[in-house]
């Protein structure tokens, strides 16, 4: 390793020695530098640093950003960069970090959306030169990964496959498939051996059963998990869905889905104890139920999957004195609420 002015040089080798993690999270890092982003936040951010000493505060606004694109969720995040101080360089404490957005005002957050555009135009006009100097013709127009789930939410059912600790040894995996656009959850099967020819089998009948319920599909979200990639994704190439795989460590691109799952762990599952596999099943069967019949959702204006919202309430006689039924579920683990006739 030579270090640089910035960062660390990386030498690729395949002798065994110097094996490092996240090399990969290198890349936007010495993009930001390449593009001028860090030193145009540097100069937004100078009066942050007066006598100039520590950490440059560009600096540490990329390699926040660049914590988040490899998967941590808070500033505490950053000690996964400052582990690798060969690829990443020296990076600042998490105390130090927590003072640089605490006195960014609103002036150079303006500031910092400009120089952030402008290092996006350096970036796409580059490769644009790189290509048509190599003769290689562009991409035709399609949507960015962040936008791909908005763009397409008709048309992309996600699945996942998480596993659960019933009171047996076994550990049931739960298959599970959401819509992105009506939000309504569907639990094809559960097994404790989840193989290729389960997984294929399910994959089957569910681009049936999306069609007999009035949805169409042309693509598929799903996470990288090596357990049903190829038989899967065969199957759905056969059905005329296109499979999309989500980021290694980004599970916020299939953000629904895993929201779903936390909540179906939080409210079911840690609340639920689980005999067997066909109480499982129908315990799950039944919660999906409950989320596509009545939780509102604010993705639908606070409908549900398979409820419209009702008629608002306007006489101030009804409003004064509501009556409100509640209806338990799973013994009581869920709760319907609803007007009285």
């Amino acid at each position: 390793m030579h270090t640089t002015a910035s960062r660390p040089r990386l030498v690729v080798s395949t002798d065994g020695h110097g094996v490092v993690s996240h090399a990969g999270s290198r890349l936007p890092a010495d993009l930001a530098d390449a593009t001028g982003l860090t030193a145009a936040f540097n100069d937004v951010l100078r009066r942050l640093r007066p006598r100039g000493t520590g950490h440059a505060p560009g600096r540490i606004a990329v390699d926040m950003a660049v914590m988040l694109a490899d998967g941590g969720e808070a500033i505490r995040d950053l000690g996964i960069l400052r582990d690798q101080p060969t690829v990443f360089g020296p990076v600042a404490s998490t105390t130090t970090a927590w003072r640089l957005p605490a006195d960014i005002d609103s002036t150079m957050l303006a500031a910092l959306r400009a120089a952030r555009a402008q290092a996006r135009e350096v970036a796409a006009s580059t490769v644009g030169e790189i290509l048509r100097e190599h003769g290689i013709p562009p991409a035709r127009q399609s949507t960015s990964r962040p936008d791909f789930p908005r763009s397409r939410a008709a048309a992309l059912p996600a699945r996942a496959l998480f596993e659960t600790r019933p009171l047996t040894d076994a550990r049931p995996s739960v298959f599970a498939v959401l819509e992105h656009a009506s939000r309504r959850v569907r639990i094809p099967g559960v097994t404790a051996h989840p193989g290729a020819r389960w997984i294929a089998q399910l994959g089957r009948h569910l681009p049936r059963g999306l069609q007999d319920a009035g949805g169409r599909a042309g693509f598929l979200i799903r996470d990288r998990d090596a357990k049903r990639r190829q038989a899967f994704d065969a199957v759905f190439a056969d059905a005329g869905l296109e499979v999309v795989t989500s980021g290694i460590r980004m599970p916020r691109m299939n953000s629904p889905m895993e929201r779903w799952i936390q909540t179906c762990r939080r409210e079911l599952l840690d609340r639920t104890l689980i005999w067997n596999q066909s109480h499982f099943l129908h315990a799950l069967r039944e919660f999906a139920s409950f989320c596509n019949g009545h939780r509102p959702h604010r993705a639908l204006g606070q409908a549900a999957p398979l409820r419209p919202l009702p008629e608002p309430i306007t006489a101030p006689g009804q409003i004064a004195h509501l009556k409100i039924h509640r209806r338990d579920r799973l013994g009581g683990t869920l709760h319907e609420c609803q007007h009285a006739a």
